[in-house]
């Protein structure tokens, strides 16, 4: 299955199939529990665990592409600091990198798809808060440099998760 999430504490990446420069159309969800829907029939799925442990009564996760030109594109309040479960699907990989092979000089723009959800699983302990250091394994390096590039964007210490 093709990895669609990368997570480091207060931070989501979600990773698109497309290889080329385009803008994916996002939808976040905040659900009580597990969802029960997602996404459509055929899409790829992944699910992983972030714990947020800002210091703030809310957790707000903004929607924020590499190539943005504003703070933000979209936003999710979420309950409380805490673990979470975040569930992303991605659907329209193909259209989009067909579109793009029919017509290299037009970005396949809102033709991929991603739905992320979002469920509260319980308060933060100290085994489940993870800083990856600069020595972290190859796969956590990718969560460094979000979290650096969300830290030059004027997020803060603890940056909202970006998604």
């Amino acid at each position: 299955m093709p990895s669609i999430l990368t997570v480091v504490d207060n931070a989501v990446a979600v990773h698109s199939a497309v290889h080329v420069h385009h803008a994916a159309a996002v939808r976040m969800e905040s659900w009580e529990i597990p969802p029960t829907t997602g996404g459509p029939d055929g899409a790829d799925r992944d699910e992983r665990q972030v714990v947020f442990d800002d210091d703030a009564d809310e957790i707000v996760v903004y929607a924020q592409a590499p190539m943005a030109t504003a703070p933000e594109t979209g936003m999710l309040h979420l309950n409380a600091p805490g673990e979470y479960r975040v569930r992303a699907y991605r659907w329209g990989s193909n259209d989009a990198i067909a579109a793009y092979a029919a017509d290299p000089d037009r970005q396949p723009d809102g033709i991929e798809r991603f739905l992320i959800q979002f469920w509260r699983i319980g308060d933060i302990t100290d085994h489940t808060t993870r800083h990856p250091g600069r020595g972290a394994p190859a796969e956590h390096q990718w969560d460094i440099a979000i979290r650096d590039w969300a830290q030059r964007q004027g997020f803060g210490p603890n940056p909202p998760a970006i998604g």
